[in-house]
């Protein structure tokens, strides 16, 4: 019998309990456990575009201004570099700290988005999530993905329990997780609008309170695109500098082939213009030409003799045409501007 009870007492743990805070708390330690395990055998990852967020970091203490190309990134990611204390001690533990704390929370919040629904299998959805390690896939990867996906489901959470139980704080801690999605990646900004209107058609109540909701999230966006104004130095530039184009084109470039195309000067204006003009800036070497120093200053030498330097200006455009890939498109493509046509 003692046995028994010495082997049911490690089997509890993986039970859902009556009390859902208990449960809760089970899910966080398992969480814990395996982020923990994680947080010291998983090797650290700077992907391309991850030096933007800690120079927009930097530029906020520092008061400086940014470059255009650093637009296509939001303001949440470099946010949680300055709470972690990264522009002054240049260590990456406390970001790395945030970042794991999300993973463990992860799980606690799929668990409270199904919880009203049933407890068991809210508990064990949370572990599911565990097991796949979704929760510590991007934990150790200096991108904003991790902040993106805590926030995301932040939201979806708190958005549930007010379409449950109807509290109007709970819809202004919904506003605020949304503000902080739609700071964290431009792919967060229509989350807010279509999440609002699903809870207002769900829920009803005084519409002042949505009124509110809205006119927080109108004046802090405002006050955000204020703030991008300022630290692009719009006012000294020709143009507003933007990500949009690099993002619409990304899939574009990349994907394209799984359709059965590649990219072509056959395909509008733009696009054999911006062919054209890659070319221009190729000439009149591929080793000596200034976009290729400008753009690829920091790509590995193997790389670069292999994929960049054994082709003519001609040769390197069709390469980047018909094996596109994340260096070509990162690189020589992005900062040539576009001819002025709706076509692409």
């Amino acid at each position: 019998m003692r046995l028994i009870r010495l082997a049911a007492t490690p089997a509890a743990f993986f039970l859902p309990s009556r009390s859902k805070h208990v449960t809760a708390g089970k899910l966080a330690l398992i969480s814990m456990v395996v982020t923990v395990f994680f947080l010291f055998t998983a090797g650290n990852n700077l992907p391309g575009g991850s030096l933007d967020f800690i120079a927009w970091a930097e530029a906020i203490v520092r008061g400086m201004t940014l470059p255009p190309h650093v637009a296509s990134r939001d303001i949440g990611f470099p946010l949680l570099y300055i709470l972690a204390g990264f522009p002054w001690s240049h260590s990456f533990v406390g970001i790395t700290l945030i970042l794991a704390s999300f993973a463990v929370l992860i799980p606690v919040l799929v668990y409270w988005s199904l919880v009203r629904t049933s407890r068991t299998i809210a508990f064990y959805m949370g572990v599911v999530c565990i097991i796949s390690l979704s929760p510590i896939t991007y934990m150790k990867f200096f991108f904003h993905d991790q902040a993106y996906m805590f926030f995301g489901l932040l939201a979806v959470a708190l958005l549930i329990d007010f379409l449950w139980c109807g509290h109007f704080r709970t819809l202004y801690l919904f506003t605020l997780a949304a503000l902080a999605i739609s700071f964290t990646r431009p792919a967060g900004n229509l989350m807010f609008p279509v999440l609002m209107i699903i809870a207002y058609v769900t829920v009803r109540g005084p519409i002042r309170h949505y009124l509110a909701c809205a006119l927080i999230f109108v004046l802090v966006t405002g006050a955000y695109q204020w703030h991008r104004y300022e630290i692009f130095d719009m006012r000294n530039r020709p143009s507003i500098p933007s990500g949009m184009g690099m993002q619409m084109f990304y899939s574009m470039y990349l994907y394209l082939g799984d359709f059965g195309y590649q990219l072509s000067p056959d395909l509008g204006p733009n696009t054999k213009h911006l062919l054209d003009k890659l070319q221009q800036g190729l000439q009149p070497d591929v080793r000596e030409s200034a976009i290729i120093k400008r753009a690829l200053i920091d790509t590995p030498p193997d790389f670069m003799e292999k994929h960049v330097y054994s082709f003519t200006p001609q040769g390197l455009v069709e390469k980047i045409m018909t094996a596109p890939n994340e260096e070509y498109y990162m690189r020589a493509p992005r900062k040539i501007p576009l001819a002025k046509s709706p076509r692409i």
